[in-house]
């Protein structure tokens, strides 16, 4: 007999003889394959999940539903689902007695959106302008309905009710003036920062219309005026025109006092912006912080 054939009946013999030979339980531990097959193949059990259940809202950042003389006010949409993108669409319908006289625009009424997003909230912060003006309606009391369009917030409407007891109203210039003279277009804040109201100046001509606007708008308006008399915004050292655009200066010393986001600060810009462009070949304004 070969070696070969040997060998292998040499093994046949002892893998034979070792399959009659018990085995110690206590020194294989054999539940790691239990446990292998029951990660594959056991079915989920659906009640041990614990399903994460989203919180959507949007609300008015002031906690009234009644305004007197409203001008810019702040709505809040939010979750604490932090992969959401929330929907910026608002829509905006006017009533008076109960019935709808007018629809809004977004773009009429939004001033600013603010994503405020930090470790709790995914957050947007609306401020929209609702000044009488800004509306161009008559005084008397109305209902504000303000909706989303997001469709986990279709259900969080804000109502609220808005009552208007002043009109203010604009009479232009006169074209019948001096030849040495000429109007300005200037605008102030009433003394309640509810409204801002355009006055026409009449000062002497100039060709530095630019300047003397800027000079004219931060002296504020005259005492007998009943205005605001503080200056209704921060003093600008120096400005340029590019084609339409004019470019105006501010130190941020100056404008710290005004506060981002703070009525005042609204009020500063509004005034400013609408002082410089009424120059007819201004159609645009950048301002520049220390430069």
């Amino acid at each position: 007999m070969s070696k070969g054939l040997i060998t292998i009946l040499l093994v046949i013999i002892i893998a034979y003889s070792l399959s009659f030979i018990p085995l110690n339980n206590e020194l294989i531990d054999f539940d790691f394959i239990d446990k292998l097959i029951n990660k594959e193949n056991k079915p989920i059990d659906e009640e041990s999940i614990e399903e994460k259940v989203y919180i959507y809202d949007f609300y008015l950042e002031e906690n009234i539903e009644t305004f007197e003389n409203p001008n810019f006010i702040t709505l809040i949409m939010e979750t604490d689902d932090m992969e959401y993108a929330l929907n910026r669409n608002l829509q905006f319908n006017l009533y008076q007695d109960n019935i709808l006289i007018d629809t809004f625009k977004q773009d009429n009424i939004l001033v600013e959106v603010i994503d405020n997003t930090n470790y709790e909230k995914n957050q947007k912060k609306f401020t929209i302008d609702i000044s009488l003006g800004n509306l161009e309606i008559a005084s008397g009391k109305y209902q504000l309905e303000i909706s989303s369009v997001d469709s986990n917030l279709i259900d969080k409407e804000i109502l609220l009710s808005l009552d208007y007891l002043e009109e203010y109203n604009y009479v232009g210039s006169t074209n019948n003036v001096a030849s040495s003279k000429q109007y300005l277009e200037l605008y102030f804040a009433d003394q309640d920062y509810l409204y801002l109201v355009p006055v026409s100046r009449l000062v002497d001509l100039s060709d530095k219309l630019i300047r003397k606007t800027i000079n004219n708008q931060f002296e504020g308006p005259t005492k007998s005026s009943g205005l605001m008399q503080n200056p209704i915004g921060p003093w600008s050292y120096k400005a340029a025109l590019h084609g339409t655009t004019l470019d105006i200066y501010y130190h941020s010393a100056d404008i710290k006092p005004y506060g981002i986001g703070s009525s005042a600060a609204m009020f500063a810009v509004d005034s400013i912006v609408n002082s410089l462009t009424s120059i007819s070949y201004i159609n645009d304004i950048q301002f520049y912080i220390d430069d």
